[in-house]
């Protein structure tokens, strides 16, 4: 992602905190981000009722995008398993 300043030249800043901004300022509804349950990783669940994703095409998709999981069932007291998150590269794992 390119940054500019609002004068229009080319921000070059770097270091954390460099991109923060954009990240917090920005919309999950675009294509550059993704949203998934934990069930629709995690592979110790098998439910027919359950569309999975397929864990190497989200590890792609990972690399240059973002994605958080999050639990199916909202805000509960109950946690799931996060290594699936971790291990396809998801940035943000709600618990």
């Amino acid at each position: 992602m390119k940054k500019y300043t609002d004068s229009g030249s080319k921000d070059t800043r770097s270091g954390f905190g460099a991109g923060l901004e954009e990240l917090v300022n920005t919309t999950w509804d675009t294509e550059h981000f993704r949203k998934i349950d934990n069930l629709s990783i995690d592979t110790d669940i098998d439910e027919s009722t359950i569309v999975k994703l397929d864990m190497n095409e989200l590890r792609d998709y990972n690399s240059q995008n973002l994605s958080m999981v999050v639990n199916q069932d909202g805000l509960s007291s109950s946690n799931y398993n996060p290594k699936y998150g971790f291990n396809t590269g998801c940035q943000f794992v709600f618990m």
